[in-house]
């Protein structure tokens, strides 16, 4: 699946590119454009549940892929899937150690390529997770989503005092 991707809505297979994940730490199936693509594409199936590692460019962080039980799709390089045991981990955590500081420390350290900087898989598999109990788990992870949503309404509230004070003074 190295060649140029041909967008085809009527009759191609969902794909998910590493645009479509720039600014996310989860990736709504729902939300894949259609693409014709060729090949055996099976292996490179996504499903909900699994991660989608960002192997190249600046952040090489994960996403979590969300959708229901029948929904699929299939993820193009430079994304590597990640499919967590569900026994062991949770998505979640597992995307939120990934994309901790400590954990980029360590893709900076084994990064390659001047100009575009690659994981390789093998760097990936090798990355030593920490993971705890079910309960600390579910804990990190929704302290987690606290803070990004405390963040975001913090700049909301930011917006709205640029904009009252701008009303007011002028």
């Amino acid at each position: 699946m190295r060649s140029r991707l041909s967008e085809d809505s009527a009759g191609g297979l969902e794909a998910v590119q590493l645009g479509d994940l720039l600014r996310s730490d989860a990736f709504l199936l729902s939300s894949a454009s259609k693409f014709h693509l060729e090949g055996k594409v099976e292996r490179y199936r996504v499903r909900d549940g699994d991660l989608l590692f960002r192997s190249r460019g600046d952040r090489n962080t994960a996403a979590v892929v969300v959708g229901s039980a029948d929904e699929t799709a299939v993820a193009v390089s430079p994304l590597i899937i990640i499919r967590p045991r569900a026994e062991v981990v949770l998505p979640e955590y597992l995307a939120w150690f990934i994309n901790q500081t400590p954990s980029q420390l360590y893709f900076d350290s084994c990064a390659r390529g001047t100009s575009l900087r690659m994981i390789s898989r093998k760097d990936l598999d090798q990355l030593q997770v920490s993971v705890p109990d079910f309960e600390k788990q579910k804990l990190i992870v929704n302290i987690s989503k606290l803070a990004t949503q405390e963040q975001f309404l913090l700049q909301q509230l930011a917006e709205k005092k640029k904009e009252y004070l701008d009303f007011v003074l002028l």
